[in-house]
């Protein structure tokens, strides 16, 4: 339903070294593609020793700062953001948030994505939350989240959509086994 592609960037029309095309479904069906430029900085980096277990459980964290370019329906937007990754043992989990700006002396109004990765013991979650603002308030938000469990050699696999348009909301929820 929803498609992430991260490559190095290739356009000469953006200087920025990251191009991030994101590909979903809007609620008519059709193809939404939203495409990002943007450079990351290393702003925190940790590694730590878990001194009670095995030498394997080294634990690292980063994070990052993002600038750059969100291109919707042709016209650009600033963007910024950050990223965290966090690996240890049988764990990893990546989160990405970013606010586009029509106006980035105005940041009252935006559109914000947030969109978290995580994989522990054979379960695979992801989320992706889309929130459009407006002086400062909440006009619209659509949350996306697949989670899919190995268990006893069977696939669970959840899917959950929530929307909020004003003062209208709506879930669906889909489990398959």
């Amino acid at each position: 339903i929803i498609s992430t592609t991260t490559e190095v960037n290739t356009d000469d029309n953006y200087e920025h070294e990251t191009k991030m095309t994101i590909k979903g479904k809007d609620f008519n069906g059709e193809t939404v593609t939203y495409t990002m430029y943007y450079t990351e900085t290393l702003v925190k980096a940790d590694s730590a020793d878990d001194e009670d277990a095995d030498d394997e459980d080294e634990e690292t964290e980063s994070e990052y700062q993002l600038v750059g370019v969100m291109v919707i329906d042709g016209a650009d937007y600033y963007l910024e953001g950050e990223r965290s990754e966090k690996t240890e043992k049988d764990e990893s989990e990546t989160e990405l948030k970013i606010r586009a700006y029509a106006d980035k002396t105005d940041k009252t109004s935006y559109i914000q994505m947030e969109q978290e990765y995580s994989v522990e013991d054979g379960e695979t979650e992801t989320e992706y939350v889309y929130s459009i603002y407006a002086n400062g308030e909440l006009l619209e938000q659509t949350a996306v989240e697949f989670e899919t469990e190995n268990k006893n050699n069977k696939v669970e696999t959840e899917y959950e959509l929530e929307f909020r348009s004003g003062t209208s909301k709506g879930k669906y929820v889909v489990e398959r086994e």
